[in-house]
């Protein structure tokens, strides 16, 4: 949960304490504080915290697992760009643009348009057919 900015340490003890919550820790860069609170009664507190006017927001302590695997077979082992695992021969590690943890934020929309203007694009490419304008 975060206090909204300004809310003194004193109230902020004093709503901890009315919610039923112990404090765990504090993520000092982000001002949030990790709090337990009793399972039971875990998304109606919640509830009852992001009506309260002194806190920004309160939500789960959710832990991040899985990372998305792409379907494409030439991933793992043409696409030296894109997967950071595939070594030039000389044992070098391939330049990467970042694109497996941009696709844990999203895998896109087919019907979102991007605009590249490249004269020496493969039009006749398979995953690019019917998708170039």
């Amino acid at each position: 949960m975060k206090f909204k900015s300004g809310v003194a340490d004193k109230i902020k003890d004093n709503t901890l304490k009315a919610y039923g919550l112990t404090k765990i820790d504090t993520i000092p860069n982000i001002e949030v504080i990790v709090a337990k609170v009793p399972e039971k009664a875990k998304d109606k507190v919640i509830k009852a915290l992001n009506r309260n006017p002194r806190i920004e927001y309160a939500e789960p302590n959710f832990i991040g697992k899985e990372l998305i695997e792409p379907n494409d077979p030439a991933f793992t082992t043409a696409q030296w760009n894109l997967n950071p695992s595939i070594k030039f021969y000389s044992g070098e590690s391939a330049p990467q643009i970042g694109v497996p943890a941009a696709w844990d934020i999203s895998q896109g929309n087919s019907s979102t348009f991007v605009a590249v203007i490249d004269s020496g694009v493969y039009a006749d490419h398979e995953d690019l057919q019917g998708k170039i304008l």
